[in-house]
């Protein structure tokens, strides 16, 4: 439970957010939108990282982001700096922010996060309403989400996303913020690339999978300082072959190599369920209904 972002209690219903997912380049994008009026984005989905960043203006140097727009910070009433001495922005100190820092003149807060191949983002820490879709034309909204409006970004960056939305278990990650309504539950389903089939991310009761085929695995804690999504791995079957993986645990994170699976997280029971999929999305989805 985060008690820094309460949220409503996760109940079985029509509103429980299943956005769709758009994969292309190696990278699957989703749609969200903040503030007031409603500005809609779109950004990478990345388990291995906790923090929701998007390009905003004004910009000191930002990537190529295609036909998407740019958030104006300037424009947006809905929008709220947070203060460097407060606890929500002590909140987004975790591992992958690599700084947390503060504006002498009027004590914006900042953050600076450095990924594993060197890209960056630095920028100002704001709060505002974030919606995620339930169905078509129809969204929830959850009050007082934080994020980070990047104002300068080195690196590789997907050029059909304004940024990254950080799925992690860190309380700044979109999944903590979020972690009461959906009791800790979501999941996504990939499509692999190329296909005409369109992906899902699923968070709350619809997230959960049963039927045929489905394996469950227990969650084991993480690394003292990771906030990855961590399982024992104990080896990988090519056709008939066995080959036993002699390191450890391994990280579940969210890449095309989980493509044609329905991965199910649930952090309440701390299990991570897997489902082979070989057939078309909508097909593959009868189950959970």
């Amino acid at each position: 439970m985060n008690y820094l972002f309460p949220n409503k209690a996760s109940t079985i219903n029509d509103d429980d957010p299943r956005p769709t997912l758009v994969g292309q380049d190696g990278e699957y994008i989703m749609e969200y939108s903040l503030g007031n009026p409603m500005f809609e984005t779109y950004g990478v989905i990345d388990t291995g990282s906790d923090f929701t960043w998007l390009q905003c203006l004004p910009c000191i140097r930002c990537f190529n982001q295609g036909d998407l727009d740019y958030l104006h910070t300037d424009f947006n009433v809905g929008l709220h700096a947070v203060d460097c001495t407060s606890p929500l922005c002590i909140q987004i100190v975790n591992p992958s922010v690599t700084e947390v820092l503060c504006d002498a003149d009027n004590c914006q807060c900042k953050y600076m996060m450095e990924y594993s191949d060197g890209s960056t983002s630095a920028g100002d820490v704001f709060h505002t309403l974030l919606r995620l879709q339930t169905t078509p034309g129809n969204y929830v909204g959850f009050p007082r989400f934080i994020f980070g409006c990047s104002r300068e970004t080195t690196g590789d960056f997907s050029t059909i996303a304004s940024g990254i939305i950080g799925l992690g278990r860190a309380p700044a990650s979109m999944i903590s913020q979020i972690y009461d309504y959906i009791d800790g539950k979501f999941a996504y389903c990939l499509v692999p690339m190329g296909q005409d089939a369109v992906s899902e991310m699923r968070f709350g009761q619809i997230a959960v999978i049963s039927g045929p085929g489905i394996i469950y695995t227990p969650m084991i804690p993480q690394i003292l300082t990771s906030d990855n999504y961590h399982i024992l791995m104990e080896g990988i079957t090519v056709g008939d072959v066995y080959v036993p993986y002699l390191e450890g645990d391994k990280a579940v994170l969210g890449t095309i190599l989980q493509a044609n699976f329905m991965v199910s997280f649930d952090l309440e029971r701390k299990k991570i369920g897997f489902k082979k999929m070989n057939f078309s999305f909508l097909e593959a989805l009868d189950p959970l209904y």
